[in-house]
């Protein structure tokens, strides 16, 4: 019986120790427990409505966002191609936890891990979202990491990602505060439109 028939069986959410438990055990190179958190993903979001079923939907987000905090802490730790960047991009390629692992490796790219920066700077070869990964640099920018600001300045500087320039111009504030003349023309620009 697998962990999403054991959720439906008692009819209990995972708890959030489980949920830390399994993003240890990913973060260690366990792909099982990537595919146990598909699974209980799948049983959480089943027959919820995102309308109606709006409190549901935040706290089914929080525990598996704790899940995959947990992969990617470990990954900024590691700062090189080990078990737990393994499972992220195992995560990558699994139906329903994309977004989670691309979150997971902003995280990790927010510690200053070089390999998932680049990761994420490279979207369209890794296949990822624009959109994600733009959420995903956030944490980076604000830190003023180089490559993420040029990153947030480069979509200001697009007029077919103005969708995306509101948290794109958010993320350049302390590097505008901090003098950087692209960043502070990026926001003037956004602020303007």
């Amino acid at each position: 019986m697998g962990l999403a028939s054991c959720l439906t069986v008692f009819a209990a959410k995972p708890s959030d120790s489980m949920m830390r438990s399994l993003g240890q055990r990913a973060g260690s190179g366990d792909l099982t427990a990537i595919d146990q958190l598909a699974e209980i993903k799948e049983e959480l979001y089943q027959g919820l409505d995102p309308t109606e079923d709006r409190v549901k939907m935040i706290e089914n987000l929080r525990l598996m966002r704790m899940a995959f905090d947990e992969v990617g802490k470990k990954v900024g730790r590691d700062d090189t191609d080990g078990p737990a960047l393994k499972a992220l991009n195992y995560a990558l390629k699994t139906q329903g936890l994309n977004s989670l692992a691309i979150d997971a490796l902003g995280d990790a790219a927010a510690t200053g891990n070089k390999v998932t920066l680049r990761m994420l700077l490279d979207y369209k070869k890794n296949r990822l979202a624009l959109s994600s990964v733009t959420f995903a640099l956030v944490k980076s920018a604000e830190k003023e990491i180089p490559e993420a600001v040029e990153f947030m300045i480069a979509i200001m500087d697009n007029d077919q990602h103005r969708p995306l320039w509101r948290v794109a111009s958010m993320s350049l504030k302390n590097a505008a505060r901090h003098g950087n003349a692209r960043a502070k023309a990026a926001m003037i620009k956004y602020a303007g439109k």
